[in-house]
């Protein structure tokens, strides 16, 4: 049977910190939003982030694919 997967946002993120710990919602936006542009730059700058306990994230570069113009069958 397959599993339906579910979307995990920074909304739902920022709730479960406001439940677990008290931080406000907006603070917690906030701490979160700071957490992934520092993980974000690690991707840009080595294409490669490892986090303890978590995983590794791995910037996959792909080759470019020809792109058509639909209306005049250009490439």
């Amino acid at each position: 049977m397959k599993r339906k997967s579910q979307t995990l946002t920074k909304l739902t993120i920022a709730e479960k910190i406001n439940q677990e710990i008290g931080l406000s919602k907006k603070d917690s936006a906030a701490m979160i939003d700071n957490i992934l542009d520092e993980i974000k730059a690690y991707l840009v700058k080595d294409g490669v982030v490892k986090i303890s306990s978590f995983g590794t994230l791995v910037v996959n570069k792909k080759r470019e694919r020809p792109g058509n113009v639909p209306n005049g069958f250009k490439k």
